[in-house]
């Protein structure tokens, strides 16, 4: 994990750094500075290091908790991300559950009945989700629930704990927007872990020995066909905080994917880098947790 966040945020830095001079967006915007200020300024940041010892000054303040603070606004960027982080936890947490949700069951049946006009179904709501972007999808949500029937509200965010029915209905299309890419992924992943392990001797021993069809399915079939559908999963936490930051910003969520977004025009280099920081830790973290659940759904493997 140590090696993967280091190698993370040394990229995002020295890329960050082929954007331009943060102090010229400063007068960019109108910022009326003379040359003795800018100097100043650019001393108080630590721009007039080199940009090895202005990376080893961040990463040092950044394992004491300190990630800066924005150019653009004066906020510590732990303010910012403390207030962005919640929303964009909630909304790519209720994402990945909603499409494991409507991936697995999707995907059992059409294992089970192989060829059918349910599995005709599924294969193709699938390739469409794989398919279809989700900026677009999200958009055209937009024109049909919002435009059109006005059941929904275009944009904004209300907080799940502050009016529950309230944020939901604003949480409805974003989550679809994300969910429906890794749900297709999922469920075509959980369809041929399934085709393979129905295939496997002891699952018609099992038939025999006259255990029920449920029991067959869930029990033994799908437990053994958990470890592909499970690294799935913990690889869609990736993808989810890549859409998040696409999302954000069609429905205009106060979220990290937004801030980011914006930190990114507006070259606040501290900024983008605590932002990918704290997105890297979460995929790298999701990644720890699926590599131990395959010591837990499959005894043979021992990690020493």
């Amino acid at each position: 994990m140590i090696p993967v966040l280091i190698m993370v945020t040394m990229s995002v830095f020295f890329l960050l750094q082929l954007t331009g001079d943060p102090i010229r967006m400063f007068i960019s915007t109108g910022v009326d500075l003379d040359a003795e200020q800018i100097e100043v300024l650019r001393h108080e940041l630590g721009l007039d290091r080199s940009l090895p010892v202005q990376y080893g000054m961040w990463l040092g303040r950044a394992l004491q908790g300190d990630l800066g603070r924005s150019t653009h606004t004066g906020r510590l960027v732990t303010d910012e991300l403390k207030a962005r982080l919640p929303v964009t936890f909630q909304l790519g947490i209720i994402s990945w559950i909603i499409s494991g949700i409507i991936a697995i069951p999707l995907g059992i049946i059409a294992a089970v009945y192989r060829g059918s006009k349910l599995d005709m179904f599924a294969t193709v709501t699938a390739i469409s989700g794989v398919a279809v972007p989700s900026f677009w999808l999200g958009i055209m949500l937009i024109l049909l629930f919002s435009v059109a029937l006005r059941w929904l509200p275009p944009c904004g965010w209300v907080n799940l704990w502050d009016n529950p029915i309230e944020s939901l209905r604003y949480m409805a299309m974003p989550v679809l927007s994300l969910s429906l890419a890794g749900a297709a992924l999922n469920m075509r992943q959980t369809r041929s872990a399934m085709l393979e392990v129905l295939m496997q001797d002891y699952i018609r021993t099992a038939r025999a020995k006259g255990l029920s069809e449920r029991t067959v399915i869930w029990l033994h079939a799908f437990k053994n066909a958990c470890l592909p559908v499970v690294t799935q999963m913990g690889l869609q936490v990736g993808r989810l905080f890549g859409g998040v930051v696409i999302i954000e910003t069609v429905f205009m969520i106060p979220g990290m994917g937004r801030m980011m977004v914006t930190a990114i025009f507006g070259r606040d280099f501290l900024l983008v880098q605590g932002g990918v920081l704290i997105i890297a830790l979460f995929i790298v973290f999701a990644n720890l947790v699926t590599d131990l659940l395959y010591a837990y759904l499959d005894p043979r493997i021992r990690y020493r």
